[in-house]
């Protein structure tokens, strides 16, 4: 077996030159912190803008009268709304969006079931989706892109 060779080097320094080199650490060590700090806070300013600049808009839709059973994700609203009522419920979320100021992209409604969809400048979209059997409760679906919906009664 070879023996293996260490190479070491050894300095030596004077009590005076530890201290100095104490002394000198001490007096860089606020400005050193200052500049952690500084820069920690550049970075928490930026990642708030850059969070600001990527919020995505709220849309706030009422839910028409009798509306039961919702459920709500950032960018989906479901709820249920009495037999036979799809028309009056779909009509009242149409008229929401045209008056602020969606664009009616689609608009495919039967009886049974269809689906609405609406669009803004800076690319955001609702589609609006129902189905109304006549013997069980309609169910009337919205879903967002690049927007937050928010359910009020």
């Amino acid at each position: 077996m070879a023996a293996a060779s260490l190479v070491v080097s050894v300095r030596f320094q004077s009590a005076t030159e530890i201290a100095e080199r104490d002394r000198k650490m001490k007096e860089m060590a606020p400005r050193l912190r200052a500049d952690a700090e500084a820069k920690a806070a550049k970075e928490a300013k930026e990642a708030a803008e850059l969070a600001e600049r990527n919020k995505l808009p709220k849309v706030a839709v009422t839910l028409p009268a009798g509306a039961k059973d919702v459920k709500q994700t950032n960018d989906s609203i479901k709820f249920t709304v009495g037999k036979g009522k799809a028309k009056a419920a779909i009509e009242s979320l149409r008229g929401q969006f045209r008056d602020a100021g969606w664009k009616e992209e689609h608009a495919s409604m039967a009886a049974m079931a269809g689906t609405l969809s609406f669009s803004k400048e800076g690319g955001q979209s609702v589609t609006v989706t129902y189905s109304d059997t006549g013997f069980m409760p309609t169910e009337i679906s919205l879903s967002a892109l690049r927007a937050e919906l928010e359910a009020a009664k």
